[in-house]
């Protein structure tokens, strides 16, 4: 309501690569805890509240981090997170925070494959599904890590993948809005160009959804499409 700031937390470490994750907040079995990923400290945990550390793995990324935090069991059964996270050179991870207090954060999985650095990639609690910048879409188990299936997109991203009403949403940076079902294997639904124009050399903002529409930014225009 007021703006007042509530903590401040500095942390040490150094690192040459700026980091442009956004920062996740998730829920635990004994309250929220807020998550980034960078080259100088790793990936670092802190409660919500205070700004205490709660955990940390120092050291995972030796490059920029781009990708953001995802809690990869989100939407799931799952009363415990379980975080994916990367840098560049093909790493992607997820992490499992401590169960209990006392014990440490460990890596879950490794990806295997065409690992994205741009897109952040996006999970319905059951599958994750990452986008490689070069449009490669890998399918793998959330809990496992184990690839489930891959597709070649034929085309390049910067934009994150969505999930809406079930079905994948990618823009691609030329301009392309891609459409499919998911749900066993890849099943393209639809491609449609959406002409950007000359003003637009890429179109790299991630979709938004509201109120059954669909907004788009492509360059300095904004498109919005119903459901129809």
């Amino acid at each position: 309501k007021s703006g007042k700031v509530t903590w401040k937390k500095r942390l040490q470490g150094s690192g040459e690569k700026t980091s442009y994750i956004t920062p996740l907040v998730y829920k635990t079995s004994t309250g929220f805890e807020v998550v980034f990923a960078s080259q100088a400290h790793g990936v670092v945990a802190l409660d919500f509240t205070s700004g205490k550390e709660k955990w940390s793995l120092p050291g995972t990324m030796k490059q920029r981090t781009i990708v953001s935090p995802i809690n990869v069991l989100a939407g799931s059964t799952s009363k415990e997170p379980l975080i994916a996270v990367g840098c560049k050179n093909g790493v992607y991870f997820a992490v499992s925070p401590p169960s209990e207090k006392g014990n440490s954060a460990e890596i879950a999985w490794h990806m295997k494959g065409k690992t994205p650095y741009v897109p952040t990639p996006v999970s319905n609690g059951k599958t994750v599904f990452a986008l490689s910048d070069g449009g490669v879409l890998t399918a793998l188990e959330a809990r496992s890590g184990r690839v489930v299936w891959t597709q070649k997109l034929q085309a390049n991203f910067y934009a994150s993948p969505i999930i809406a009403d079930g079905k994948f949403i990618a823009l691609s940076r030329e301009g392309l809005l891609i459409t499919a079902n998911v749900s066993d294997g890849y099943d393209e639904l639809s491609r449609s160009s959406l002409s950007p124009g000359p003003e637009s050399e890429w179109s790299d903002a991630t979709p938004a959804i509201a109120n059954g529409r669909i907004y788009l930014r492509l360059g300095s225009r904004i498109d919005c499409h119903g459901e129809k």
